[in-house]
């Protein structure tokens, strides 16, 4: 019988209270009196972020139980699955929050969030309750505020550590406090001091693991571990990216406390820069980010070496992006108050602090988007109809599907085959059905931060001889629009050869001028010379003709 699980199950719970019968009801109920309200209510909100029995700060018990009620209570939109175990044998669980339930029909990008790598940051479990919370009222009460929910599901890892943090818990005013409050890495004891045991998670992850010689000791805060994903707790977090490999699009790790916004790659060893050869529209996209955050936030921005002045190999975030194309950030919350440079935030400050970050947060969403831009629509010299904009916005469409309304019944008739491609290098055909006035159809994806290609083949030439009228619409997979184009065509070619030619003719006479400019920069320098001698008293016999050939030279040359 593995009687101790049992026994540290039992501590979870009452490091969550539950066992006083007072705080999760009290804490649930402040939970419904927000999402109650048609409007957001931020004295609401201040209240419930406020309730948890550690100072304002909540137990392991509290935030796990919070996330069951939700689902007992929003069983249409939250859900939950078992991920792995802790090394205490305790289940770690992923909430998901979804506007289409639990309909596995649907394929829809996510978005991820993870709580409490290090058991005494306390104040991480509480942003993602808030984040959770946020969105939920955002699903019950449409606004139009929150687009991101047209195209992902959230998916929350509460608390990761949850052993370390159930240890916490459960000091909450005893004798043990103030020397269990410290505890950071999991409870893998491995060393001679139990309190100093275990494995910073935040250094367990398997890319550009263990390149220092850092990190070694057992005792030491920032052990790595034996290998990297030796850790159970890490273990269960690639399970969950693994299983929505190619579907998680962004994710945020929280961490506290710093007031930093760090993004990767932290295991490098020089400030702002990228390993050769990496995608360059990913770095544009974490470049623009950056200037984003500082137009709201005072909190500094860059990789590890960038903002605190040291690098973390194995780290969350560098895993996700480096192996899984994710673009993640690790924030360290934090306040331009300095009493909140501290794990242990005074509880009238709680709520401000994750205020001054949630600016940064709902930014981090409006990029969880389709926003498609630089539409370029008309025949090329191929006879083929060709329609390419770029997706600037971090959310993929999965299946979407597209339809052409058009004034030509030629369209439809004689429209021979449909194409695509996107910057990867993705090809597809796609099977249309079409209608009098209309043709539909639907494609693998559309992907976040590329270009997006269509082409159209006709029989004839009849469409592109004609004033050809189009409305293009694009609808997610279970037919909600998300976008729509009036296109028109004038029954002119936009024909490549003749771009290039143009372009070819420019650039010849750039050269040439460039040519003409030059010669004459040093004509001018050379007549200078000439008069500045004739200026002097020295005899110069050829002195006029030369003058007469340097002016000629001056005149500009006839086209």
């Amino acid at each position: 019988m593995k009687l101790f699980p049992i026994l540290f199950s039992a501590i979870l719970v009452l490091g969550g209270g539950t066992c006083t019968g007072e705080n999760i009801p009290g804490i649930f109920k402040r939970v419904e009196a927000y999402l109650s309200e048609s409007a957001r209510d931020e004295g609401l909100l201040k209240d419930f972020v406020e309730s948890g029995t550690m100072n304002g700060m909540f137990k392991t018990g509290e935030v796990l139980q919070i996330f069951e009620e939700l689902l007992n209570k929003y069983p249409q939109f939250v859900s939950k699955e078992k991920i792995g175990k802790t090394v205490k044998d305790v289940g770690i669980y992923a909430f998901k929050l979804s506007s289409t339930g639990k309909n596995p029909k649907y394929k829809k990008s996510k978005v991820l969030f993870t709580g409490a790598h290090h058991a005494r940051e306390l104040l991480t479990p509480t942003i993602v309750l808030c984040i959770y919370i946020e969105a939920l009222h955002s699903l019950l009460h449409p606004s139009g505020k929150a687009e991101y929910w047209r195209y992902n599901d959230l998916l929350i890892i509460p608390i990761v550590n949850i052993d370390s943090h159930a240890l916490i818990s459960a000091a909450w005013n005893t004798k043990r406090w103030e020397e269990v409050k410290w505890t950071r890495k999991n409870q893998k004891i491995d060393c001679s001091d139990a309190l100093s045991g275990g494995v910073d998670l935040n250094r367990n992850y398997g890319y550009h693991y263990g390149e220092s010689l850092d990190d070694i000791n057992p005792c030491e805060e920032t052990f790595k571990g034996e290998s990297a994903f030796s850790e159970p707790e890490t273990q269960a977090v690639r399970s969950l990216v693994e299983k929505y490999s190619g579907l998680i699009s962004s994710a945020m790790n929280f961490h506290s406390y710093g007031d930093l916004w760090l993004r990767p790659f932290n295991y490098m060893r020089q400030k702002d820069t990228w390993p050769d050869r990496f995608d360059q529209t990913v770095i544009n996209f974490y470049q623009n980010f950056d200037k984003k955050i500082k137009k709201v936030s005072e909190a500094k921005v860059g990789n590890a070496i960038e903002s605190v002045g040291y690098f973390t190999d194995g780290e969350a975030s560098d895993w996700m992006l480096g192996e899984h194309q994710i673009l993640a950030f690790s924030p360290e919350l934090g306040s331009k108050d300095p009493k909140a440079q501290t794990f242990f935030i005074p509880k009238n400050l709680i709520f401000s602090v994750i205020k001054e970050n949630y600016s940064v947060i709902e930014l981090f969403l409006a990029e969880n988007t389709f926003r498609p831009s630089g539409l370029i629509f008309g025949f090329d010299n191929q006879k083929k109809l060709r329609v390419s904009f770029q997706n600037e916005g971090v959310a993929t469409l999965f299946e979407p599907i597209i339809t052409l309304h058009t004034n030509l019944a030629s369209f439809s008739e004689t429209l021979k085959s449909v194409t695509g491609r996107t910057r990867e290098g993705l090809t597809f055909t796609s099977d249309f059905k079409t209608d009098f006035d209309s043709v539909s159809f639907s494609v693998p994806s559309i992907n976040r931060l590329t270009e997006f290609v269509l082409e159209f083949e006709f029989t004839d030439d009849s469409v592109q001889n004609s004033k050809l009228e189009l409305d293009l619409q694009i609808s997610l997979a279970w037919g909600e629009r998300v976008s729509s184009f009036l296109l028109t065509h004038d029954g002119r070619i936009i024909n490549e050869s003749l771009i290039y030619a143009a372009f070819s003719v420019l650039t010849i006479f750039m050269i040439i001028t460039t040519i003409f400019m030059t010669e004459k920069i040093i004509a001018s320098r050379k007549l200078r010379r000439v008069r500045e001698r004739r200026n002097s008293n020295v005899p110069r016999p050829s002195l006029k003709n030369d003058i007469k050939a340097i002016e000629a030279c001056l005149d500009p040359p006839t086209f």
